[in-house]
């Protein structure tokens, strides 16, 4: 049944017992967002004062006003909807037309005779329209900005191209915090952005990817990058408080409060913050930590690429696993991927360790309601055998520098190429600086050292103080220096002690799992009485343990 909500009288409506008018309190929760099926549901709270500042940030940046009409291409349901799209619409006055399904063949219809003039996207929405042939309703088109959420740097200036005189906004919201960025001059395609007035403060930190947890300075607090420095973005928070997934305590001064976003930033030379990757993107290559975006925007650069997402997959040869990156394309209608000109733009744009050593030539990505690849179901994919038909893979030949077709005979040219170039396996531990390789470099003079201890008496006791003084005056004329601003190589926190406290974290578990929050923070309880002390280095002298430089969960201050 259907029932006309406008012929409710709200006078004759009782309100329950329960019920209380709300205060409207900035902290208060507003609403709560759900997101994803299954293990991939995430959950979003939504504050007064986040909302507010998403519908005041997004109006004023826009410049929507009363006259305007503001086109949803995004489902309600999805936050561009509605945390963007119609509290912006609200607050300015404008109307919001909201867009029957997703399809290019009946947007410019809809766009046209809602008289759309700010059109909000979502991901990669706008790869439809870019793809499609020219419609002639786009001729003389009324749209001035197409904003949004997510949209990738290649595919921003393909719709700049397609439409010269419409600006591209894009805008980024970290999740769980108060941090509003967003690109306002639309002079660099993609997402380069700038903290809106209202945003939280931010900085950006060395981030250590090998123990996923951030670098210290001999002080205990973290370290600042410099300019052009990729970092991890970190929001500031007045205190703490429920629903903050990633906080930490004592991050840059004695009793401020952090929280991890788990997207890595860097500061341009105009103070604008470049995207680099999500955290859990990164590809781990041998010891090194590759971004995923400048890999597959090295392959978007073909024209017959429609979308391209790389990640990292694990091949296993002769009881060794070997990771490698790998980029997975939709191709537009009626082409072709070139393998020499895709050959061409990876060797220009990307380092060796870089390239990607398989592409997967796949009819639909796998996608989020947000228009987002799914990464992660194409890692745990690897190579299936699908992948190994003719005309849907291929590898790229170091020896040649060329891709080739990927089957099976090439495979195992692949995997013989993997164990003869990588010098590592991820199987293989690697070893730990420190006595053990003291003692390996003293190996050969072993035998001298012992005819010598023969030969010479035993000395003395007071030789053996006269030895101790010395190793400790030579030990403390050394004394450790305090960084306080930018580090350019800081020191990881690697120092583990032998007696753990009570509820300490140790530098091998996670500290933060990205924005999306797939996996529960190990650190953030729950409870609102916890939280991340990010100072237990700098209480050395209390505990007793020497280098004790680890994460602990303790009880929030007074």
């Amino acid at each position: 049944t259907v029932e006309d909500m406008e012929k409710i009288d709200p006078a004759k409506i009782a309100l329950p017992d329960w019920y209380q008018p709300s205060p409207g309190k900035a902290k208060d929760l507003a609403y709560i967002l759900f997101s994803g099926l299954g293990e991939d549901t995430s959950m979003d709270v939504i504050t007064n004062k986040r909302w507010a500042l998403s519908a005041l940030g997004t109006a004023s940046a826009t410049h929507l006003m009363k006259s305007d009409t503001a086109f949803c291409w995004t489902p309600l349901h999805d936050p561009t909807g509605l945390i963007v799209s119609v509290s912006a619409s609200l607050v300015a006055g404008a109307r919001v037309a909201v867009a029957r399904k997703y399809d290019a063949q009946t947007f410019w219809k809809e766009a046209r005779s809602y008289g759309a003039r700010v059109v909000f996207y979502a991901g990669n929405m706008l790869r439809e329209l870019v793809d499609s042939p020219p419609n002639k309703l786009e001729t003389g088109h009324s749209i001035r900005m197409f904003c949004g959420v997510g949209m990738p740097e290649p595919l921003a200036k393909r719709v700049q191209a397609r439409f010269p005189t419409t600006k591209v906004m894009e805008i980024f919201v970290a999740k769980d915090t108060n941090a509003y960025l967003a690109n306002i001059s639309c002079q660099k395609p993609g997402p380069v952005v700038k903290p809106l007035p209202g945003s939280c403060d931010i900085t950006l930190v060395h981030w250590n990817h090998d123990i996923n947890q951030p670098y210290y300075d001999a002080a205990g607090y973290l370290c600042p990058v410099p300019r052009g420095v990729p970092g991890m973005l970190l929001t500031k928070e007045d205190s703490y408080r429920n629903g903050s997934k990633h906080p930490i305590h004592n991050v840059l001064k004695k009793g401020d409060c952090w929280q991890v976003t788990g997207d890595i930033f860097l500061l341009d030379d105009d103070d604008e913050y470049r995207y680099v990757d999500k955290l859990k993107s990164f590809i781990h290559v041998n010891d090194d930590w590759l971004p995923s975006l400048p890999i597959e925007n090295a392959v978007w650069q073909s024209e017959s690429v429609s979308i391209a997402a790389a990640y990292q997959i694990d091949l296993s040869y002769k009881r060794e696993t070997y990771s490698i990156p790998a980029v997975a394309v939709e191709l537009r209608e009626k082409t072709k991927l070139e393998p020499n000109q895709l050959a061409y733009f990876v060797t220009r744009e990307l380092e060796p360790k870089a390239y990607p050593r398989v592409i997967r030539i796949m009819d639909q990505l796998p996608m989020t309601l947000g228009q987002q690849v799914k990464k992660k179901v194409l890692s745990s994919e690897a190579l299936p055998d699908t992948a190994l038909q003719r005309g849907k893979s291929l590898w790229f030949n170091i020896e040649t520098k060329t891709y080739e077709p990927l089957n099976k005979t090439s495979l195992a040219k692949l995997l013989r190429s993997l164990a003869d170039k990588q010098p590592k396996a991820r199987s293989v531990q690697k070893k730990k600086p420190g006595p053990a390789s003291t003692k390996a470099k003293n190996t050969g003079n072993e035998k001298q050292q012992k005819a010598k201890a023969r030969a010479k008496p035993t000395p003395s006791k007071p030789a053996k103080r006269a030895t101790r003084v010395k190793k400790s005056s030579t030990s403390e004329s050394k004394p450790k220096k305090a960084q306080t601003t930018a580090h350019a190589n800081p020191t990881p926190l690697t120092v583990v002690p032998s007696t753990t406290p009570a509820g300490a974290v140790t530098p091998d578990a996670p500290i933060a799992s990205g924005p999306d929050l797939e996996t529960q923070h190990p650190l953030a309880s729950s409870d609102s009485k916890h939280f991340v002390d990010a100072s237990v280095s700098r209480n050395q002298g209390k505990s007793g343990d020497a280098g004790n430089e680890g994460l602990a969960v303790g009880k929030q201050p007074d």
